[in-house]
């Protein structure tokens, strides 16, 4: 009698490790493929940014043609990892896609270049390009939100 008992408790014992061991694997998988996701939605911006004003093989992109190819994309993208951003850094995770959205949301015609200044260190440049600061600033939003799929 005690081996059939032993017999069920081991059986369920090995039932609850397996749903157990199966939540976790498909969750952990389901968030690197959420991180993928983000990571991916933002690689088209940041090539733009590279290959337009870094090498000047494209030319600059401007910010209103910058924010109508990539914010639908990205915002998807953020809605989509929030799921898993911990509670403790939703906030964070909500003020930086903010802050990005702040960035390339205005318009070609009511860019300040004081705006994109306040966003970089620009303390070791001698002059500024006004591109070369914006599209500085736009990366540097891209990279704090990035941050968030680490861990």
């Amino acid at each position: 009698m005690n081996e059939i008992i032993a017999a069920i408790v081991g059986g369920i014992i090995g039932i609850v490790a397996a749903l157990v061991g199966s939540f976790y694997t498909t969750n952990r998988q389901r968030r690197f493929d959420a991180v993928a996701k983000l990571r991916s939605a933002f690689a088209p911006a940041l090539a733009t940014i590279r290959l337009g004003y870094r090498q000047d093989s494209y030319g600059t992109p401007t910010a209103k043609r910058f924010f109508k190819d990539n914010l639908p994309n990205h915002a998807a993208a953020i809605e989509e990892f929030r799921h898993f951003v911990c509670k403790g850094n939703l906030a964070a995770y909500e003020e930086a896609w903010k802050k990005y959205q702040n960035i390339v949301c205005v318009s070609e015609n009511d860019i300040d270049e004081n705006q994109w200044i306040a966003n970089i260190d620009v303390s070791s440049q001698e002059s500024i390009d006004f591109n070369v600061t914006l599209f500085d600033a736009i990366e540097k939003h891209i990279y704090a939100i990035l941050e968030f799929t680490k861990a």
